[in-house]
């Protein structure tokens, strides 16, 4: 699957800007259910963001690449379900 979407904007979280991300909430009917989200290297909120920062997180910080000729930026996530 592929999809299309912009790229978020930060937002406030108490005194400190969350990074930009995008949650993922994936289901399947024979497979456990994954809520997630990934981040895009060189975000520098990305560091003090208490979800972000920790080690389990690393590799959901995803490096943007130009897609086309017309701007289009793309990201290569892979999603991997697990049978229940």
């Amino acid at each position: 699957f592929s999809f299309k979407t912009i790229l978020p904007g930060k937002y406030l979280n108490g005194e400190l800007y969350r990074p930009s991300h995008i949650h993922f909430r994936i289901s399947e009917k024979n497979s456990k259910e994954l809520v997630s989200q990934i981040y895009f290297k060189g975000d520098p909120h990305i560091i003090k963001d208490p979800w972000a920062s920790q080690q389990k997180a690393k590799e959901r910080i995803l490096e943007i690449k130009p897609e086309d000729t017309h701007g289009n930026l793309a990201i290569q996530f892979d999603i991997y379900m697990r049978e229940k």
